[in-house]
Formats: C-alpha cells, sequence, structure tokens
C-alpha cells in the first residue's frame, strides 16, 4: 500500500472531515481552484478516514493534495515559502504530531482526536 503524504496544514481539513462529517471542501474558482481540485482533495482525505490501516506521512511542504490533485494554485516557490513551512510545523505540533513520521490512518485520525474541537489549530 502506497504511502499518502499529507502536510501540517491540510491535517486541520483532516480533522474537520472526522468531526464534521458534513465538510467538504469545495473551492470557487475565485479562490483559483478547480472542482476537479476539490474532488481529487475530498477523495485523498477520505480515503485516510476510510482505511485505518492506510500508511500516512506527515511532512512539511507540498504533499499529496498539492502534487496529485492538480492543484491550479500549485507554485513551488509559495508552496515552500518560509511562512507557510512554520504553518505546517506549528499546526503538527498543535495536535501532537510529528513532522516526518508515518502513522497508520487510524493513529493520525486518534491523535487528531485527542484536540478537543475549541483548541484544534487553523
Amino acid at each position: 500500500m502506497e504511502t499518502i503524504t499529507i502536510r501540517g496544514e491540510h491535517l486541520t481539513n483532516l480533522y474537520r472531515y472526522a468531526h464534521e462529517p458534513s465538510y467538504r471542501l469545495v473551492f470557487g474558482e475565485q479562490q483559483g481552484y478547480s472542482a476537479q481540485f476539490a474532488a481529487r482533495h475530498d477523495q485523498i482525505l477520505q480515503k485516510i478516514l476510510d482505511s485505518p490501516d492506510q500508511p500516512v506521512q506527515v511532512v512539511i511542504g507540498c504533499d499529496d493534495i498539492c502534487l496529485k490533485t492538480s492543484c491550479p494554485r500549485h507554485d513551488e516557490e509559495k508552496c515552500m515559502a518560509p511562512d507557510l513551512l512554520a504553518k505546517d510545523r506549528r499546526i503538527a505540533e498543535g495536535f501532537g504530531v510529528e513532522i516526518g513520521a508515518t502513522y497508520l490512518a487510524r493513529e493520525l485520525v486518534q491523535q487528531l482526536d485527542k484536540t478537543p474541537e475549541h483548541r484544534a489549530p487553523h
């Protein structure tokens, strides 16, 4: 089974998927996203939730959502900007998740679940 990568910033989306079943990201073109991107984004996060034995590696910088979705806003320089990388670290730390670590999907979701909703980083 291929490991899915997820950047720290996207842990917030995964958390919302796990806690708000009706939550799905639908980006409008005014934000620079396509319907194709949003659908693929949803598929990746749903796979993590639906596949407890799925290996998931938490990374800083571009992840499978960025690289395997034809993200219309993908720009290596912007996606790897120091402030965005710091955000990846901050959010991962806020959830108690280790950057670079590979978790089984169920372990990652359990770790996210330890964070009360009012304290979830964003």
